[in-house]
């Protein structure tokens, strides 16, 4: 698939595998983790089905899945792929972090490295982040991160806000 692994000062990012399977399962059984999703990830086989999903992409070079490790500790998974909801595929980012790493800045540090290789490593023009219109903290991230609220749309069978991320001048 072509990933790189990405370091950060307390994350390493690595392509998601199949190995990850169950310590991603145990972080989305915590029923906060479904909130702003369309399908209940407390239920394992949802969860597994969505890692299924995730494990199958097949996409342009540097993109795809990540696995945000903490040490030898999975504390929460991003993507950076081309995007389902959004006109021709843009490259949309997303992050899900454990609440019980919540606090800490990791989703914040964990992003921040996703949106680092698409701009930079990888040259895109942009990235795009869906975030639903509810989800408060991650629309505080990505205010930090610097992205752009350009809308609101339906995505994801939700209101969500719009935001994109251009490179710097």
């Amino acid at each position: 698939m072509g990933q790189d692994t990405l370091r950060t000062e307390r994350l390493t990012l690595v392509p998601l595998r199949e190995e990850h399977t169950e310590a991603v399962v145990e972080v989305f059984a915590h029923e906060s983790m479904s909130t702003y999703i369309d399908i209940d990830f407390t239920v394992p086989e949802n969860a597994r089905e969505m890692m299924r999903r995730r494990l199958a992409f097949r996409g342009p070079e540097g993109m795809g899945h990540w696995a945000f490790l903490e040490g030898d500790t999975l504390v929460g998974i991003g993507h950076l792929r081309p995007s389902r909801e959004l006109p021709a595929e843009l490259p949309e980012i997303g992050w899900y972090l454990s609440p019980a790493h919540g606090g800490r800045g990791l989703a914040t540090e964990g992003a921040a490295a996703l949106l680092r290789h698409g701009l930079t490593d990888l040259g895109l023009t942009s990235v795009w982040a869906l975030v639903h219109v509810d989800n408060e903290p991650s629309l505080k991230l990505a205010a930090r991160l610097g992205f752009l609220a350009v809308g609101t749309a339906y995505h994801y069978n939700a209101e969500h806000r719009v935001h994109v991320a251009l490179p710097a001048r």
